[in-house]
């Protein structure tokens, strides 16, 4: 009955995210190309086929990942790459399949028992000690290069203050590792502990003052709004949400419920709108579920007849090809910036299994299915003995980090392996500890 009820609400998720790509995105924004509807619905119909077999009532930690990944990615990179990208669909036939190839890896480690990890025992006052070892010292090093400030500016200078950021970053020894672990991993962890516990409260604004430090430095919108975002996920589900088996279908009517919500403001307040024009879609429909598609598309669009790129520009796995690249070092989202759009500037970022393509072809599609896979299964392993709203909300801003980032890019630079650090130390905590540890 769950999977008939998730199948009804993905149906209306499919009419909503192709109604909404019809007529609420101009071409302007995301190209439009001729289709022919039986196609189309041939796409559907295997954008549906992941339901078969994904998990709908067992819950873990790593579900939130999964469903987000299937709503944000899976089902737009085999959906829109045929409504916006011009190209071969018997091409996109056979990418949709190894899509749904790379998803089937990813999901098959939710049916696998926990890893049984071992752990040393250690106490709060010695755990709190290392966390806030690390804490002080990227706040510090990121207070040298940047110097203090507490600025909130306005949305309109954020663009600016962001060319400055990256300038200075350029400059500097510091890398935006400090400043994205600091904004994924340490502050969330920070407003998680002061919201649960009363005693800790002081954690919740000092998180919320290190959320603002970042935003003031880099102009990452995304430091701005987190925090406030994991305090509405943190009441909701601590009060609202009495089981979290149900989260899959929470997640789905949420978003469900948002792209109505967004068709509704745009109809009636923006559609005849000389200067916004159908800007809610804009900012919620195409830059969160239509442009991971479209990207998708494109990556595979130009690799499927290019030379792959093999991580020739990664510094760790460039040395496999002795950094001989077919691009001159660029990277993936560089490259199709370029062949997309026409510029170098990187911001054509698409999903893990979009660079995969990139990288090694379907093999490196299903390779990184693998390691996103395994990485989350460690997550579930780690965090089945600790507060299960901890070990959920510590994953939401890599939930839809996967979703425009290349699997290394969030495991190393955005921060996921130090996550699994953080959370592991967490464990070792004695508050934590598990029993079958030594």
């Amino acid at each position: 009955m769950d999977r008939i009820k998730i199948f009804a609400v993905i149906t209306l998720y499919i009419v909503l995210l192709i109604v909404g790509f019809e007529y609420f995105i101009p071409t302007e924004l995301v190209t439009h190309v001729e289709y022919e509807f039986f196609t189309l619905f041939f796409f559907c119909v295997l954008s549906y086929i992941p339901l078969l077999w994904i998990n709908v009532s067992v819950y873990r930690p790593s579900s939130l990942v999964i469903w987000i990944l299937y709503i944000i990615v899976v089902i737009p990179s085999i959906i829109i790459p045929y409504l916006s990208v011009d190209y071969d669909t018997t091409g996109f036939y056979i990418y949709s399949i190894f899509i749904l190839l790379s998803f089937f890896i990813l999901t098959s480690f939710q049916n696998m028992k926990y890893f049984d990890i071992s752990y040393i025992r250690i106490s709060n006052k010695v755990f709190y000690f290392l966390f806030f070892s690390f804490y002080l010292y990227y706040i510090i090093n990121v207070i040298k290069t940047f110097g203090f400030n507490l600025q909130l500016v306005s949305l309109r200078e954020v663009y600016d203050l962001r060319a400055a950021y990256k300038e200075q970053l350029a400059d500097s020894e510091v890398s935006s590792t400090s400043i994205r672990w600091l904004l994924f991993i340490m502050n969330p962890f920070l407003i998680i502990q002061g919201f649960l516990y009363k005693k800790k409260f002081w954690m919740l604004i000092l998180g919320f003052i290190g959320e603002l430090l970042i935003y003031s430095i880099s102009g990452l919108k995304s430091s701005l709004f987190i925090g406030f975002v994991l305090l509405v996920l943190l009441y909701l589900i601590r009060y609202l949400v009495k089981d979290l088996s149900n989260l899959p279908m929470i997640i789905i009517k949420s978003v469900v419920a948002l792209l109505v919500f967004v068709f509704v403001i745009d109809f009636f307040f923006f559609r005849n709108s000389i200067l916004y024009e159908n800007i809610a879609s804009s900012l919620i429909l195409r830059r969160n579920f239509i442009v991971p598609g479209h990207l998708s598309g494109h990556y595979y669009a130009f690799f499927d007849v290019h030379p792959k790129n093999y991580m020739s520009n990664n510094t760790l796995f460039g040395i496999l090809v002795n950094y001989q690249s077919p691009y001159n070092g660029a990277s993936p989202p560089e490259i199709i910036g370029t062949y997309a759009f026409g510029n170098h500037v990187p911001h054509a970022n698409a999903n893990f299994l979009a660079d995969g393509f990139a990288q090694y072809g379907y093999v490196g599609m299903l390779i990184a299915s693998a390691i996103l896979g395994l990485s989350l299964h460690f997550y579930d392993s780690m965090t089945r003995n600790i507060n299960k709203y901890v070990a959920l909300i510590m994953l939401v801003p890599f939930a839809f980090t996967f979703s425009n980032s290349a699997i290394f890019t969030v495991l190393l630079g955005h921060g996921f392996g130090f996550c699994l650090l953080i959370i592991y130390i967490y464990v070792c905590n004695e508050k934590h500890y598990p029993k079958n540890s030594i």
